[in-house]
């Protein structure tokens, strides 16, 4: 039970809301700027545009990323459709146009 009147936060409620706002404004950020997360980075795989092949940018990063809480939120059949998926999409990548594609790594010179 809280002692807390209708309306107030505590002043660790009001920490893990921003942890939670700087948390998801810096996922966004990132992963749409660049189109991969560090996990993404670790196996190897990055977020295109079907379009253009570019990064999605900000505008289309957030609502791939919010598409992608729906995805989870229906009992992960969102994530789960990408197995009979005929291109392996999502319902994020679908709505958002982008895909999930394999990065090869390019030789370097010397």
């Amino acid at each position: 039970p809280s002692h807390y009147t209708r309306g107030e936060l505590n002043a660790a409620e009001v920490k893990v809301r921003v942890v939670l706002v700087l948390a998801l404004t810096l996922y966004v950020l990132i992963a749409n700027s660049y189109g991969r997360t560090l996990g993404k980075l670790i196996v190897g795989i990055r977020v295109i545009l079907d379009r253009s092949g570019a990064a999605p940018g900000l505008r289309i990063g957030l609502a791939r990323y919010l598409v992608s809480i729906l995805s989870s939120l229906v009992f992960g059949l969102g994530y789960i459709s990408a197995a009979w998926d005929s291109e392996g999409k999502t319902w994020h990548d679908r709505a958002a146009g982008t895909s999930v594609v394999r990065v090869t790594r390019q030789p370097t010179r010397r």
